[in-house]
């Protein structure tokens, strides 16, 4: 069975809701999500909006399990965007991330508990600490967005 998630990303007053379908857990969407704020540069220097910064984050989400798994199904699964940015009931993790302070609240949205709370790369930098599995798998997503400098 997968682990599934809802990712909110708030800007201000507007917010997208997108729904991730396989590994949910928090050290898998918090480090892969760390890893897109660090690596991740505009082009232009300019932040184009949240929409961009959801497309951009579903694309490349996407990529990197294209490019890791080798199976081009990833390219049509795994990420869509929810309707009318609605909350999905049947996830297991709720995170509420703001894209312009890096502050993210992770709940389990079964149990309503709150499980982090505070800046993401705080939250990412004491699991690494705790956790070689949570470090490898860091830096299997910093290598993958390095890799990726040449386009």
């Amino acid at each position: 069975m997968s682990t599934r998630a809802n990712i909110v990303f708030r800007e201000g007053k507007k917010y997208s809701i997108i729904y991730q379908h396989y590994d949910g857990y928090p050290y898998y969407v918090l480090s892969f999500l760390y890893a897109f704020n660090k690596e991740y540069i505009d082009p232009y220097g300019a932040f184009h909006g949240l929409d961009y910064y959801t497309a951009n984050f579903i694309f490349f989400s996407k990529l990197y399990l294209y490019r890791h798994l080798k199976s081009k199904d990833w390219l049509y699964y795994g990420y869509g965007i929810n309707p009318a940015n609605a909350v999905l009931t049947d996830c297991q993790y709720l995170y509420v991330f703001d894209v312009d302070t890096h502050y993210i609240r992770v709940y389990d949205y079964w149990s309503k508990e709150l499980l982090f709370e505070g800046k993401l790369e705080d939250i990412v930098e004491g699991m690494v600490k705790r956790s070689d599995v949570v470090r490898d798998l860091l830096n299997e997503f910093l290598e993958f967005f390095k890799d990726l400098k040449w386009c």
